[in-house]
């Protein structure tokens, strides 16, 4: 359970959540949120559905971890950063596809072109 601690601290400091804050966003009392993250108590399905929607984190980040016996604290911080990679890149897709379509109808198909040679760039492929 030391992996979903971790996971459920780190992914609420990256949010600026206080306890209290994550508490009332997914409906459990603080002193769950505490017992979890401190103590290492093992939260039910319906209390973890609950905080990784309020973490705004989807179900296939905490599964593994709840799944492996082994997992480490250093799991559940990792499974945060690559969620929080994957949801920041989303992101910054979204403000790409809201910028072109932001754009005046005649402009669309250039500003496209340009996004799929810098997509079939290897300049790309080495940063992705």
């Amino acid at each position: 359970m030391e992996a979903v601690a971790a996971l459920i601290r780190l992914r609420r400091d990256q949010l600026g959540m206080s306890r209290r804050a994550l508490a009332g966003a997914a409906g459990v009392t603080e002193m769950s949120v505490y017992r979890i993250e401190e103590k290492g108590q093992e939260p039910g399905a319906s209390t973890i559905a609950r905080l990784l929607d309020a973490l705004q984190l989807p179900w296939e980040v905490a599964k593994d971890l709840l799944l492996d016996p082994k997992a480490t604290a250093a799991d559940g911080v990792h499974a945060v950063e690559i969620a929080s990679l994957k949801t920041e890149e989303d992101r910054t897709v979204d403000e790409i596809v809201a910028y072109v379509l932001s754009l005046p109808a005649d402009r669309r198909p250039a500003a496209m072109r340009v996004l799929r040679a810098l997509a079939d760039s290897e300049e790309y492929v080495k940063h992705s």
